[in-house]
């Protein structure tokens, strides 16, 4: 009987009751412990992830910073850092970060968003940044991982590509080669590409075992299939662990009272007199943004469902489409494109009643 490569054999994740099975060589703890073996002898360790916006690359940061801060004590790797998190316009503000931080303490910095933000930089703005990061584990004389989120793998420059640990969370075809380039492996990519089109797709996915046997994921539940470049390009799947530690990115909002949607309503009464299209135009807006269509009339169900059929196969200019059915009504009256003194004052007192609640909310805490 051949024997079992221990990278193939199955450990279990539990989420809530259930206990979810993965193989070993998929597990982020890996990565996780190369992260802070890398970090240990080197001081400086640099990591980027590339992925579409909602593709999981803050929810892989959080797992990666939530595993080093609870990370094995049989490790017997350092564990104890401070976490950062800035956004990419925050990049020209690195000597003045840098200067901030504690020294002699281990961090771990995040730049989130970064793409694109340095591409009106100038030469002398770009040395000032890299020379920033090449000697900042002598600045603040501690041992520093910097992690940064691009949309596109050629996103920022060349010298903030130049990192340890790459990592993918999303694939399109126009970025292909340039992946290949990154991650040295055409098998991996394509092999990771198709992961990604059918959870993307389809909301699952599938990881072969054994030959004749596939595990079955579907898509966040727990796992996000997510393409690493370490030592060598391979598959690792990614759950969701954070905590107040290093759950705070930029985009964290802390919990809010919820508003009452009574106060709303009487807002949008104010600023559209309950017309018919205010009403068609919040029907559109609740569908869009909870994807439940039945918030339309069943016309517009019909009508939605028709084009979005013919849409798929036919070639049309919908904005077109749309001026010459608006220039085609009858009775079509020109509406205003100002904002009325009413619909300022609405506005402003929906504004003071959001504080006011809030402010409530604060004086019993």
């Amino acid at each position: 009987m051949p024997t079992v490569h221990p990278a193939d054999e199955l450990t279990w994740i539990t989420k809530g009751d259930t206990k979810v099975p993965i193989l070993r060589r998929h597990a982020v703890n890996g990565i996780i412990k190369q992260i802070l073996v890398h970090n240990s002898h080197n001081q400086y360790t640099g990591c980027l992830a590339i992925g579409k916006s909602g593709s999981g690359k803050t929810t892989l940061t959080k797992r990666i910073m939530h595993g080093i801060h609870t990370s094995p004590e049989e490790w017997k790797l350092p564990r104890e850092y401070q976490f950062h998190w800035f956004t990419g316009e925050d990049m020209f503000k690195m000597p003045k970060i840098i200067k901030s931080l504690s020294k002699g303490m281990n961090h771990f910095i995040v730049f989130d968003d970064a793409s694109y933000t340095l591409e009106d930089a100038s030469k002398t703005e770009l040395a000032t940044l890299a020379n920033a990061l090449t000697k900042i584990r002598h600045d603040v004389k501690g041992k520093c991982i910097v992690w940064m989120n691009i949309h596109y793998s050629k996103a920022t420059k060349k010298f903030f590509r130049d990192v340890d640990f790459q990592f993918c969370t999303s694939y399109t075809p126009n970025d292909r080669q340039n992946l290949i380039d990154i991650f040295g492996s055409d098998r991996a990519v394509d092999a990771f590409a198709n992961l990604y089109k059918t959870s993307s797709r389809h909301g699952w996915f599938r990881i072969p075992y054994k030959g004749t046997t596939d595990l079955m994921y579907t898509i966040s539940k727990p796992f996000r299939p997510v393409l690493v470049m370490d030592t060598y390009t391979h598959l690792t799947l990614v759950d969701k662990q954070e905590c107040e530690v290093c759950g705070k990115d930029p985009y964290h909002t802390d919990y809010k009272e919820p508003i009452p949607a009574e106060e709303v309503v009487k807002t949008l009464n104010k600023m559209s007199n309950q017309n018919f299209m205010s009403a068609n135009t919040l029907r559109a807006w609740v569908y869009m943004r909870e994807g439940n269509l039945m918030h339309l009339t069943p016309n517009a169900r019909k009508l939605w469902k028709w084009m979005s059929k013919i849409s798929e196969t036919i070639n049309c200019d919908w904005s077109e489409v749309l001026k010459l059915y608006n220039d085609g009504l009858s009775n079509t009256k020109k509406t205003k494109s100002w904002e009325t003194e009413e619909e300022k004052q609405a506005k402003a007192d929906f504004e003071e009643k959001i504080k006011e609640i809030q402010g409530d909310v604060d004086e019993k805490e």
